[in-house]
């Protein structure tokens, strides 16, 4: 888990995204990070419970 997150982050600051999903880096896990100003968010195993307009 410490390594996907480790990846995201470095990749997110390497390439100046916003957010990346760890499938996008090659990991089948339900884990992404968000790029908040000058904080990286980790959000692991999310679910959806409620969703509004599109």
């Amino acid at each position: 888990m410490r390594e996907i997150i480790s990846a995201l982050k470095h990749t997110i600051e390497l390439n100046n995204i916003v957010s990346l999903s760890a499938p996008a880096i090659g990991y089948d896990k339900r884990i992404f990070c968000i790029k908040f100003d000058t904080e990286i968010k980790t959000f692991i195993n999310p679910v959806i419970i409620q969703s509004k307009g599109i």
